[in-house]
């Protein structure tokens, strides 16, 4: 019986998909919600959005982002962006959150490859990922639907079992992660994960080891802190054969490209 199970992070941790992101927010603020024709975005579109996405938790948070950038309203802490976020009324982000996956939905329809390029791994984590596959200690915890991930993955030639990936909804992965050890008789977790709050929250069950994944969306002084320890992405591998007490042999994979 295992004693350690492994919670795995995917955007930001596993892949690089703030550019999906971007351009399904884009399309679903403009063209969905305030039915206006994109023709072009400043530069300085893309660089905010790409430099608050540390703030982002889940679906609905993207298009909030995508209105904040295209109003020009400057975000500089969570607490900034959680303000701006509340302010909205409850009806308006699910509105938010369905036209963001109805986008994505409709995006992955029409030109399901190129919605993959838009969707790369980190370089580092295949390899790695490939070892770990099919070890039952090894769990991928997000705020993706986890068909997505099992599609992103098996196009990245990653065949990671459905019955492992988990999606956390509206719950939050602390509870999520309590219910699997319980589940599961399991005394001790650890969560990698590239967004703070989470790891803070975790940190409230004695159970959960939190780490922070430095090469995700996090803010400079994210990396500064020292309450939650930061995994560098060169240790990655080390990682997840320590963390998962990796007990199954290899998988044979290719190299380690997006």
């Amino acid at each position: 019986m295992a004693k350690r199970f492994l919670f795995l992070d995917f955007d930001g941790v596993i892949c690089n998909s703030v550019l999906e992101c971007l351009y399904s927010a884009t399309i679903a603020y403009y063209s969905k919600y305030l039915k206006q024709q994109i023709t072009s975005l400043p530069l300085s579109f893309k660089e905010d959005f790409i430099r608050y996405r540390p703030f982002i938790r889940t679906g609905e948070d993207y298009v909030v982002l995508a209105e904040l950038v295209a109003k020009g309203v400057k975000i500089h802490t969570q607490e900034d962006f959680d303000r701006e976020l509340q302010s909205n009324p409850k009806d308006r982000l699910s509105l938010f959150r369905e036209l963001f996956y109805q986008t994505r939905r409709e995006l992955i329809a029409h030109d399901f490859l190129h919605w993959m390029r838009l969707n790369p791994l980190y370089r580092g984590v295949k390899e790695p990922l490939l070892e770990v596959a099919q070890a039952p200690t090894v769990y991928i915890l997000s705020t993706k639907v986890s068909d997505l991930i099992h599609k992103i993955l098996l196009h990245h030639g990653i065949d990671w079992p459905e019955d492992r990936i988990l999606y956390s909804h509206t719950i939050s992965k602390k509870d999520i992660i309590g219910a699997v050890l319980e589940s599961k008789g399991v005394s001790e977790a650890v969560l990698l994960d590239d967004q703070l709050d989470h790891l803070r929250l975790a940190m409230e069950d004695r159970r959960i080891l939190p780490f922070l994944a430095g090469w995700g969306y996090v803010k400079p002084e994210w990396l500064e802190q020292r309450k939650i320890p930061t995994l560098h992405i060169r240790d990655f591998k080390a990682f997840l054969r320590e963390t998962s007490l990796l007990s199954v042999p290899p998988i044979p994979g290719g190299t380690d490209t997006p």
